[in-house]
């Protein structure tokens, strides 16, 4: 498992929350992510099934909306260039 270092939380105007990720090239791309998330500030992001991507220190909002909700959109890019790598959905299984 690895942890997040820098990552940004948006709420869209439909209240949709959108995880913008640093990428990183050491890691594998994306195959059948989802993400858990047990109503604490913590979320666990599979990527894949052999590698997971701790989301620490949730804000407040995100959270809170993060509670209810069933799909979240992730980003990954390079914060230097606004590079985006990747994008998909991914469901929400609450724990």
């Amino acid at each position: 498992m690895r942890h997040a270092k820098d990552y940004q939380v948006i709420v869209s105007d439909q209240n949709q929350l959108v995880f913008v990720l640093q990428y990183s090239d050491k890691a594998p791309a994306p195959k059948e992510p989802y993400l858990v998330y047990n109503g604490s500030k913590h979320a666990l992001l599979h990527r894949t099934p052999n590698d997971a991507l701790l989301l620490d220190y949730l804000h407040e909002e995100a959270a809170y909306l993060l509670g209810y909700a069933t799909e979240v959109l992730i980003i990954e890019a390079y914060f230097e260039t606004n590079e985006v790598v990747y994008d998909y959905k991914v469901n929400v299984h609450h724990s």
